[in-house]
C-alpha cells in the first residue's frame, strides 16, 4: 500500500474511532484501533504503527478495552519486525504506552521480559537484570502462578549472572518453596461473574515441577557463593523428590551422589544428622555401595582414617566435575578433611572424659598444634564442650555443672521421698474432703432436676489392679531419624506429662481395642513412638526410635457409680488411674503415655499423660481422636498428620529464665454453670455491644475473674493480671493436619479497682480486645519483631491463668461406644492460680469450671460472689 494510500485510510478510521468512543461503544472503538494496527503491520510501516499506537493511547477518554486490545495487537507483531532496531523501538513504544496502566501490567512485564532478552545476548547482563527488577509481578492478581514464578525466576538468574547475590536472595524470597508442592487438583475452581480471571500462562512457560528444578538450580548457584553446603544439599534434595527425576535413574544418580558429597561437607548439626539418617534410608542408596559405606561411616562413632577414606574416594571426588552440577568447588577438598578431623574429635570426646593433647593429636593423625587448633575451634563454634589445660596437656570434655544441674540432680534424688509425701498428703486431702461432703451442702450452680451422685462412705475401699504394663509399638515398621520440634515445643515450661481422664459409661474389652487402635495410629504418626532427646548444645528434638508408648491395662473392683463417677473428692489414688513407669530416661523425654480401667459396670477410664513439647492440647486430641477412628474401623485417619514443624515460625527472641515457683496454698471447686445462666449473661452482652457475639468463654471468664477479684482484694489500686493460651492455627495458616504446638499467651492486665466496679460485659470487652491484639502480636512474634520474650511468665496471687478445654476434641472422641461422658484434666499445681473450662458431664447441659484460684480465707467469699448475678 502508497503511502498517500496508507494516511488516507488511516485518516478516514480515525474519523470512525472517534465516534465510537464519543458513543461510548466499546467493540466499535476496539476494532477501529485494531484495524489501524493491522493496517500499518500489513504496509510494513513500523514507524507509522508506533506513532499510531501512541496517537491512540493518548487521545481524550481513550477506552481501557481498546488500548489493552491495542498492545496485545502489536503484540503479536514484535516477532515479525525486519531487524533489531525495529524491534527494539517496538517493544520500548508499547512499554511506553503501557507504564502506569494496571489494565496491562502483565502485557508490560512480558514486553520486559523480551527486551531484557535482547539486552543478554547483547552482552548487557546488567541492563538486562536492572529492566526485570523494576517489575513486581507478585503483585499481579491477573497473572498465572506458573507465569510469576518463571518471572522471578529469571530476576534471580539475571542477579546471579551479574553476581549481585544480595538482590538474588531478596528475590528468592518472593517464591515459597511450598508452592511447588501445591495440589493441582485442589487449584481455584472456575470464577463465578465479577471475580479477577487469572490469565492462562504463556504456552513456553514451564509446567510447575520443571519450575521447581529451575529454582533449586539457582538456589544451589546461590548457596555453592557462600559455600553453605547443608542449603546445597537440601536443594538437591528436593530436586531429587521431583517425580519424573526419581522414575530416571540417569537423573537420579548423579543427584544422589551430590546429596551425598554436600552431606559430607555440611557440617554437624541437627539438621545435617536428620539428613544424614533418612538418606541412609533411601534404598537408592543400595546402588551407590561407595556412597552408602562413606555415609556409614559418619553415623558410626568410631575414627575414621583420612588418607584412606581419601585414597578410597579421590577417583569419586574427582569425576564430579563430570556430571550434573560440576565440580564441589575449590575449597571443598580442604573442607572434606576438617569434616573429617571434627568427627574424629565428636568420637573422641563420646569415649574419652579427659584425654592427653598428644594421645588425641595421634588419634587425630594431626601434629599437637594442628589437634589444639581444630579442638578450639570447635568450642568456640559450640558444636562440643571441652577445656585444654596447656601446661599438664590434657584435655576436658566433662561440662562444669553449674547451680541449676546441681539442683535437678538433687531434684531427682529427692522424687521418690516426695512421692511418698504426695501420696499421704492426697490421702489426708482425701478424707478431709470426704468428710466435707457429708457435712456441707455443695456449691451453687448444680441443676436442681438432676440429683447429685452420692459418694461412698468413707469406710468402703476400693482397688486397682493393672493387669499387664509395657510398650505399644507401631503396627509397622517406620521412619527414624531425628526430628525438630517446633519453638513453642523447646520452651522450656512445655517439657512436662499433662494428665487426663477421659470416663466412657460402657465398653467391650476397651483395653484390646484401643491397644490394637493405638498400633495402627502410631503408623502416621510414628514421631510419638519416639523419645525427647537433647544433646549437648543443641535444642531438644525428637528422636524417632519407634520403641512406642507405655500402656497400662487395669481393672477396677468397683463400679464407676461406687466412686461417684470419679467427680471430686476422688475415691480412687491419681496414680491408681495414669501410667507410671520406671524409665531409663526422665518423664520430659516421654511422648505419651495411656492407662485404659475397666470397671465391673462396664465403664472404663482412659488415663492420658501428654507431653506439651509434643504437641498442645488440640494436636494431642487430634491423636487420640484419630486412635478412636481406627478402633471404629475405619482404615486410616481422616485427617493425615503432618509433623512440618520446620515451617512453623522460629524467632530469635530466646526464651525469658523460668520464674519463681511461690507455694500458694489453694483450694479445689468445681462449678457448673447452666447453659440458661451463660445465655442470661451472653443476651447482657448482645444488648452492651449492640449485637456483637461473645463466647461462652469470653462471658464465663469475665464472670469469674470478677468474683475473684471481690472476693480477694479490698484496695482498687492492686495491679491484677489474667492470661490465657489461644490457638494460633487460624492466623499462621498452618497444615488442617499438624499436630505441634501452635498457641499464644492472650494477656490482660489492669486495677482490682476496674474490674471490681466494671460490669460483666465490660470486662469482656478487655478480653476480646486482648484476642483482637494477639492476632497482630503473633505476625509481629512470627516476623521476629519481639524483643522480649512473650511467652514469659508471672505466677504469684495476683496473677489468674486459665485455660479452654471445650473445643480441643477430646470430647468428641469415641473408640466404638459412643463419646465421653466426661473428660477433663487433674489440676495439681499449687503455684498456679488457675481456671479450666470444660464441657459438663452428661447429662447436665452446661460448661463445667475447675477453679483453683482462691485460698481457704476467700473461698466463702468467692462462692457468694458467684451467686450474685450483676
Amino acid at each position: 500500500m502508497q503511502e498517500e494510500n496508507l494516511d488516507s485510510a488511516i485518516e478516514s478510521l480515525l474519523n470512525v474511532e472517534k465516534q465510537m468512543r464519543l458513543a461510548g461503544d466499546v467493540a466499535g472503538t476496539k476494532k477501529a484501533v485494531l484495524d489501524i494496527v493491522e493496517l500499518c503491520y500489513k504496509a510494513r510501516a513500523w514507524k507509522t504503527l508506533n506513532d499510531q499506537i501512541v496517537l491512540l493511547s493518548k487521545r481524550r477518554g481513550q477506552l481501557k478495552q481498546a488500548v489493552t486490545a491495542m498492545v496485545q495487537k502489536a503484540m503479536q507483531y514484535i516477532d515479525d519486525t525486519p531487524d533489531l532496531e525495529a524491534r527494539i523501538e517496538l517493544i520500548k513504544t508499547l512499554n511506553n504506552v503501557s507504564a502506569g496502566k494496571i489494565y496491562v501490567e502483565i502485557e508490560r512485564a512480558r514486553l520486559i521480559k523480551k527486551l531484557a532478552k535482547i539486552k543478554e545476548e547483547q552482552g548487557l547482563i546488567a541492563e538486562a537484570a536492572d529492566l526485570m527488577q523494576e517489575i513486581a509481578v507478585e503483585t499481579f492478581g491477573a497473572m498465572a502462578k506458573t507465569e510469576k514464578i518463571a518471572f522471578i525466576l529469571e530476576q534471580v538468574r539475571l542477579c546471579l549472572d551479574r553476581q549481585d547475590y544480595v538482590r538474588a536472595q531478596i528475590l528468592s524470597r518472593k517464591i515459597s518453596p511450598r508452592v511447588f508442592d501445591a495440589d493441582a487438583s485442589k487449584e481455584k475452581k472456575k470464577p463465578k461473574e465479577g471475580d479477577n480471571i487469572v490469565q492462562e500462562a504463556p504456552a513456553d512457560i514451564p509446567s510447575l515441577l520443571e519450575l521447581k528444578r529451575i529454582y533449586y538450580e539457582l538456589m544451589i548457584r546461590y548457596h555453592s557463593h557462600n559455600n553453605d553446603y547443608l542449603e546445597i544439599c537440601r536443594s538437591y534434595k528436593a530436586i531429587y523428590d521431583i517425580p519424573s527425576v526419581k522414575e530416571d535413574p540417569a537423573q537420579w544418580i548423579p543427584v544422589l551422589r551430590k546429596i551425598c558429597w554436600y552431606l559430607v561437607l555440611a557440617p554437624h548439626d541437627p539438621m545435617q544428622s536428620s539428613l544424614l539418617n533418612s538418606t541412609l534410608e533411601d534404598k537408592n542408596l543400595s546402588e551407590l555401595a561407595n556412597f552408602r559405606f562413606m555415609l556409614k561411616q559418619l553415623v558410626t562413632m568410631e575414627v575414621i582414617h583420612w588418607a584412606s577414606l581419601w585414597e578410597t574416594y579421590k577417583d569419586e571426588f574427582e569425576n564430579e566435575k563430570n556430571l550434573l552440577g560440576g565440580s564441589l568447588g575449590p575449597k571443598a577438598a580442604e573442607d572434606l578433611k576438617l569434616r573429617i578431623i571434627e568427627h574424629n574429635i565428636l568420637v573422641v570426646s563420646k569415649y574419652y572424659s579427659r584425654i592427653t593433647l598428644k594421645r588425641l593429636s595421634e588419634l587425630l593423625c594431626l601434629s599437637l598444634q594442628e589437634a589444639e587448633k581444630h579442638l578450639s575451634d570447635m568450642v568456640v563454634s559450640k558444636a562440643l564442650v571441652a577445656k585444654i589445660d596447656r601446661p599438664m596437656g590434657i584435655v576436658c570434655f566433662q561440662r562444669a555443672k553449674d547451680s541449676n544441674d546441681i539442683l535437678n540432680s538433687w531434684a531427682m534424688n529427692l522424687e521418690k521421698l516426695l512421692d511418698l509425701v504426695e501420696k499421704s498428703c492426697h490421702q489426708i486431702h482425701k478424707e478431709t474432703m470426704i468428710h466435707k461432703a457429708h457435712n456441707k451442702p455443695s456449691l451453687l450452680f448444680l441443676p436442681t432436676d438432676i440429683p447429685q451422685r452420692l459418694c461412698a462412705p468413707p469406710a468402703m475401699r476400693f482397688t486397682v489392679t493393672k493387669a499387664s504394663e509395657g510398650y505399644v509399638r507401631p503396627a509397622e515398621p517406620t521412619p527414624a531419624g531425628s526430628l525438630t520440634l517446633d519453638w513453642i515445643g523447646r520452651y522450656p515450661t512445655h517439657r512436662g506429662l499433662v494428665d487426663s481422664l477421659h470416663i466412657f459409661e460402657h465398653g467391650k474389652e476397651p483395653a484390646k481395642v484401643i491397644r490394637e487402635a493405638l498400633a495402627k495410629a502410631l503408623v502416621p504418626y510414628y514421631p510419638l513412638a519416639g523419645r525427647i532427646v537433647q544433646p549437648e548444645g543443641c535444642d531438644p528434638r525428637v528422636e524417632c526410635t519407634g520403641e512406642g508408648i507405655w500402656f497400662v491395662e487395669a481393672s477396677a473392683d468397683c463400679s464407676l457409680a461406687d466412686v461417684n463417677h470419679l467427680e471430686r473428692p476422688l475415691m480412687l489414688a491419681h496414680e491408681d488411674l495414669v501410667p507410671y513407669t520406671e524409665l531409663e530416661t526422665s518423664p520430659a523425654d516421654t511422648i505419651m503415655m495411656i492407662q485404659v480401667t475397666e470397671f465391673a459396670c462396664g465403664g472404663f477410664v482412659v488415663g492420658l499423660r501428654f507431653n506439651h513439647a509434643s504437641a498442645d492440647g488440640m494436636g494431642s486430641a487430634q491423636f487420640i481422636y484419630a486412635v478412636g477412628e481406627l478402633a471404629r474401623g475405619l482404615p486410616e485417619p481422616t485427617v493425615k498428620p503432618v509433623w512440618d514443624r520446620d515451617s512453623y515460625p522460629n524467632p530469635k527472641v530466646k526464651p525469658a529464665p523460668l520464674p519463681d515457683l511461690p507455694k500458694l496454698a489453694l483450694e479445689y471447686s468445681e462449678l457448673n454453670f447452666p447453659a440458661h445462666y451463660i445465655n442470661q449473661l451472653k443476651n447482657q452482652y448482645l444488648e452492651h455491644a449492640n449485637g456483637r457475639w461473645c463466647s461462652t468463654f469470653d462471658i464465663i471468664i469475665a464472670k469469674v475473674w470478677q468474683c475473684r477479684t471481690r472476693a480477694v482484694y479490698s484496695d482498687p489500686d492492686v495491679n491484677i493480671r489474667m492470661c490465657f493460651f489461644a490457638s494460633t492455627r487460624h492466623i499462621l495458616k498452618v497444615n488442617k493436619g499438624y499436630y505441634g504446638n501452635s498457641i499464644f499467651p492472650v494477656k490482660v492486665s489492669t486495677t482490682s479497682g476496674k474490674i471490681m466496679s466494671s460490669p460483666v460485659v465490660e470486662i469482656v470487652d478487655l478480653i476480646k480486645k486482648a484476642k483482637d491484639q494477639m492476632a497482630v502480636d503473633v505476625l509481629k512474634w512470627a516476623n521476629d519483631e519481639f524483643e522480649s520474650d512473650p511467652f514469659s511468665m508471672t505466677f504469684n496471687y495476683e496473677t489468674i491463668y486459665v485455660s479452654d478445654w471445650t473445643k480441643l476434641g477430646f470430647s468428641e472422641v469415641d473408640y466404638g461406644w459412643g463419646i465421653p461422658m466426661y473428660c477433663g484434666p487433674f489440676t495439681n499445681n499449687d503455684y498456679i492460680a488457675s481456671c479450666i473450662l470444660l464441657k459438663a458431664p452428661a447429662p447436665f447441659q452446661g460448661t463445667r469450671l475447675i477453679a483453683r484460684c482462691v485460698s481457704s480465707e476467700h473461698a466463702d467469699a468467692f462462692s457468694e460472689q458467684l451467686n450474685r448475678f450483676d
